[in-house]
């Protein structure tokens, strides 16, 4: 039988049932990071008699993931498989509503979702957000409420200058003629119904 003097192709690995090398040779290896099992690249690989395959790496040749999807190394490192990947999203904490930027492929721990809330009063319920409308009410209803304190604090010390310039017998007659329009405005004010919050319609604050 002839030998062949020349050879034109690479001499190919081949590994025992053991995983190492029993004719040294050429592979192509995949690669997985060995922290995340994120798959990294192919190579070329020489192996030497006696030797395994280099540390993250394997033989079977992975599929491509569709848009959306990470590749990686299962946890059991017997397979390729395609998971979520998020990175670089936004993913809002289901009880808080505040949002984080994921950083891991994988699928969300369960507190998150990519789903944004669309007001401050969203709740999450039954896989999605649903606005709170009595919540959103009463916060309506109380910023209405400090709306008139802030109203009727203001004219009461209008109200007051106005007094004293009355008492000390020093008003103008424009002063003199605005306390009673101050104090219509702080009756209009104590009128209000915040059940029209937040579409109120405030009194208007005289001019003088």
């Amino acid at each position: 039988m002839m030998t062949k003097k020349y050879a034109i192709t690479a001499q190919a690995a081949e590994l025992g049932a053991n995983g190492l090398t029993t004719v040294p040779g050429w592979l192509v290896v995949y690669f997985a990071d060995p922290d995340t099992h994120e798959y990294l690249h192919a190579g070329y690989e020489y192996l030497m008699q006696g030797t395994g395959l280099p540390a993250g790496g394997y033989l079977d040749a992975p599929s491509l993931p569709p848009d959306g999807l990470g590749l990686r190394r299962s946890d059991d490192g017997l397979c390729w498989v395609h998971v979520p990947d998020y990175r670089g999203q936004l993913a809002y904490n289901t009880q808080t509503r505040q949002p984080l930027r994921v950083t891991q492929m994988g699928e969300l721990p369960s507190e998150l979702t990519v789903l944004a809330p669309t007001s401050a009063f969203d709740v999450w319920r039954d896989g999605r957000w649903v606005t709170d409308d009595a919540a959103k009410i009463n916060a309506a209803i109380q910023a209405a409420k400090a709306e008139q304190e802030k109203r009727r604090r203001s004219a009461n010390d209008r109200l007051n200058e106005l007094t004293y310039a009355i008492n000390l017998g020093i008003a103008t007659p424009e002063e003199a003629s605005a306390l009673s329009s101050w104090q219509a405005y702080l009756v209009l004010l104590s009128r209000v119904d915040f059940g029209h919050a937040p579409d109120i319609v405030w009194p208007t604050e005289p001019g003088m």
